[in-house]
């Protein structure tokens, strides 16, 4: 599993919300998705199976998102192993 954030985007929540009309929910191997922020300075954060997962769903994403946009927006996404996660109602499970 890994952990991947980004922003701030310079997005507003209309803009988000058409990018989501667009990409099948949920993208295979996505574990969590949130949004937070305000318009224009958004954030991203997602949990996923794999790294397969996740450039599986980019090369979706990027379509869609030189569809929303009128240039490239920089997502400046961090990435980093997943070493603990917890579900309601589940206990705790520690990734290797």
């Amino acid at each position: 599993m890994i952990c991947v954030t980004f922003g701030p985007v310079p997005m507003t929540r209309e803009q988000y919300h058409a990018i989501g009309e667009r990409i099948p929910e949920p993208p295979d191997g996505r574990e969590f998705h949130v949004c937070y922020g305000e318009d224009g300075a958004l954030y991203v954060t997602e949990i996923w199976s794999s790294e397969e997962d996740l450039h599986r769903h980019n090369a979706d994403l990027a379509e869609v998102l030189a569809d929303v946009f009128d240039e490239p927006v920089a997502l400046n996404r961090t990435t980093r192993p997943v070493v603990g996660i917890q579900r309601p109602g589940e206990p705790p499970v520690i990734v290797d």
